[in-house]
């Protein structure tokens, strides 16, 4: 009988009958891969167990508060796929298909800088590059990583198809960021060029505002209303001004249930300063509070500053007729106010002589009636008065002596604003709109006002000596540099070069840059939350809303 081949094959293994018992290396690597396998799970669980979001690790994760409403409704903001979607570059681009959202079903998404190049244009077209959900309740979708923003600004020019007037590399806040406009195109120490507004506020904080002004002088000027607002003062204490006096945060109106106190006193007597005027147009029922509220002529000016003419004399010797000045409103242009003035010394030379009414006067009474050789040239005193009330509006002269102040000193125009031209043709130059300094950037004074105010508005703090020198009324831009906010607002530890060559350690308060910047509305920054732009397109009732919208 032949052999078998498998005697031939066991022969070779007489004497070792456990060969299978010996593992070889590919058994080895394969009893290692189980056992790691084994330990990888068991951590996992320990994990899963231990970490409060660890399923968001494996799962698609809460959503931010905001959006709570579609935790479980994935369609709400995903675009929805079917099989005519799929194809053999899009399964092997599976990953990408999450972006393909329809955030615009609720928000307008407003563009960024009109002049960014085609592959910007493409990036940002798709919200999700730069805000991702899905990472808890509490996450915000605007405060983004800063890598976001210096995907571009690290080199501008390279990512915009056209001419740029920003800053052209901007990498950190804290280490690679320019000094504020405003104070390149001013440095500290330079007068503020564009200022039409002349104002000195180390005159107006020093006791008495360096002319003794005291309640009893602007009772003289601006009357009872005006001088009440000042009531808690003696009357012949001169008047100490503080920030507060005009810079206000919030506009506090009160309502008949809030009990007195200090902020309906405020409103009080604030109002009384109003009558006539609508008050919601310089106290609106409630304001944000980031910036403060524009400071007010009626409201903050008026009762020291009311503007106003001098009177003056018609006529010689013993008939000569003492003409008083008077007020005329505010917010006028020299031809506005030339009637008003010429109506105002008519009324007052009136009232000084009552003959003079009675006298045949162009479009007056006809009956002849006894009256001063004055009336014999009144249109002439009337014209004269006039040209020299709206001279001394313009030019506002200073008296050489203090005893020679008249007693409308201070109420010109000119103390106050800048002219072109002369004379009736003179104009008041428009002042700048300065309510928001920094427009492509947030800032938040209620975050701040921990800190004086002359801590970061250097040089708004009064006179020392007194009386005070002649102020300056043009001046500098009162914003210190960007190292005084890096003293706060960099890394913990970083040490801080100030403008006075002190060094501070930074205290490591948060320095991104949605901190301070906002990203839409680019080419229009101070359109905010409220503007149109920012209104979806379709607004949908509740019911599409929670539903996640009209497919």
């Amino acid at each position: 009988m032949p052999r078998s081949p498998s005697r031939d094959r066991s022969d070779r293994f007489t004497g070792f009958r456990g060969y299978v018992r010996e593992p070889d290396r590919y058994a080895r690597a394969k009893s290692a891969a189980l056992l790691s396998a084994g330990v990888l799970v068991g951590l996992w669980l320990v994990v899963e167990a231990a970490h409060p979001r660890a399923a968001a690790f494996h799962t698609h994760g809460e959503l931010a508060n905001p959006h709570a409403a579609w935790d479980q409704n994935c369609a709400a903001c995903h675009k929805q796929h079917g099989i005519s979607d799929f194809s053999l570059s899009t399964v092997l681009n599976a990953q990408d298909r999450w972006h393909d959202l329809t955030c615009t079903k609720c928000h307008a998404g407003p563009s960024h800088h009109q002049t960014m190049d085609a592959e910007g244009v493409a990036f940002h077209d798709k919200c999700s590059n730069c805000h991702h959900d899905h990472a808890g309740r509490t996450a915000s979708l605007t405060r983004i990583a800063d890598h976001h923003c210096v995907r571009c600004h690290e080199n501008l020019p390279g990512h915009t198809s056209g001419p740029t007037n920003y800053e052209k590399t901007v990498t950190s806040f804290a280490s690679a960021h320019p000094e504020f406009k405003a104070l390149r195109d001013y440095p500290p120490g330079t007068n503020y060029a564009p200022r039409k507004l002349k104002f000195s506020h180390a005159v107006h904080m020093f006791p008495g505002m360096g002319t003794g002004m005291s309640p009893d002088r602007i009772r003289e000027l601006s009357g009872d209303d005006a001088a009440r607002r000042y009531g808690e003062i003696r009357s012949k204490t001169p008047v100490a001004l503080a920030c507060a006096s005009c810079h206000q945060l919030d506009a506090q109106v009160p309502t008949a249930a809030d009990p007195p106190g200090e902020s309906r006193q405020q409103f009080d007597q604030i109002s009384l300063l109003l009558r006539g005027q609508p008050r919601a147009a310089v106290q609106p029922p409630r304001a944000a509070g980031a910036y403060y509220l524009p400071v007010n002529y009626d409201a903050h000016c008026k009762a020291c500053h009311p503007t106003g003419v001098p009177g003056g004399a018609v006529g010689g010797g013993d008939n000569a007729l003492n003409v008083a000045g008077f007020l005329v409103p505010h917010r006028l242009q020299m031809t506005e106010a030339e009637p008003l003035v010429r109506g105002g010394f008519w009324a007052q030379l009136a009232k000084a002589s009552p003959a003079v009414a009675k006298a045949k006067l162009p479009g007056g009474r006809l009956d002849p009636a006894p009256a001063p050789d004055v009336t014999a040239t009144f249109g002439g005193e009337i014209d004269r008065l006039t040209r020299t009330a709206l001279a001394w509006m313009v030019a506002d002269p200073e008296p050489a002596k203090a005893e020679d102040r008249p007693a409308a000193q201070g109420v010109a125009c000119a103390k106050c604003h800048a002219f072109t031209g002369e004379g009736k043709a003179a104009k008041v130059e428009a002042l700048p709109q300065h309510t928001v300094w920094f427009a492509h950037a947030r800032f938040n004074h209620v975050s701040h006002r921990g800190l004086t105010c002359a801590e970061c508005h250097p040089g708004t703090g009064p006179f020392t000596t007194a009386p005070p020198p002649r102020p300056n009324e043009t001046e500098p831009v009162a914003i210190l540099g960007v190292k005084s906010c890096q003293a706060c607002h960099a890394p913990a530890g970083t040490r801080v070069e100030q403008a006075d060559k002190t060094t501070t350690t930074a205290a490591g308060v948060r320095h991104g840059c949605t901190d301070c910047h906002r990203y839409h509305n680019g080419d229009r920054p101070l359109h905010g939350l409220g503007s149109p732009v920012r209104d979806p397109h379709t607004p949908q009732t509740l019911a599409d809303f929670l539903s996640g919208g009209k497919k």
